[in-house]
């Protein structure tokens, strides 16, 4: 009889194993905070560098750079205010090249002006255009 209980034994079939919901989260959280510390050493590694490369500046350029980008002051846009006449044969855009010196002056000509397309412009038509 003891043999016919090792052979009933072999040839059951292997039990399986249960799924463990913990285990299952234990190893995604496992694996979750491995990325993120490899992502923050990632982070801090190059904020060294940067840090590094920034203090191999000599302090004097330091100084210089820190104090002309507080004195420097903003430069204030030039603006010139012109009224224009409209001749023949002109446009918002060959007025704004003229009058402005720049390809897109119309665009601010017929805000100013309220044109809205098209463009129609008559002779005498007088513009008020302000260039900055």
């Amino acid at each position: 009889m003891a043999t016919r209980q090792k052979i009933s034994r072999s040839k059951r079939a292997p039990k399986s194993k249960k799924i463990d919901a913990k285990g299952i989260i234990r190893q995604n959280l496992h694996s979750l905070s491995i990325g993120l510390i490899i992502v923050g050493l990632i982070l801090i590694g190059s904020s060294l560098l940067t840090y590094k490369s920034l203090k191999r500046q000599p302090k004097i350029l330091r100084k210089e750079i820190s104090t002309a980008a507080r004195i420097t002051p903003t430069p204030t846009p030039v603006t010139k205010e012109v009224i224009y006449t409209v001749k023949e044969n002109d446009s918002i855009a060959t007025i704004g090249k003229a009058v402005c010196n720049d390809d897109r002056a119309y665009l601010y000509i017929a805000d100013q002006n309220n044109l809205y397309p098209p463009y129609t412009l008559q002779p005498g038509d007088k513009l008020s255009i302000t260039c900055q």
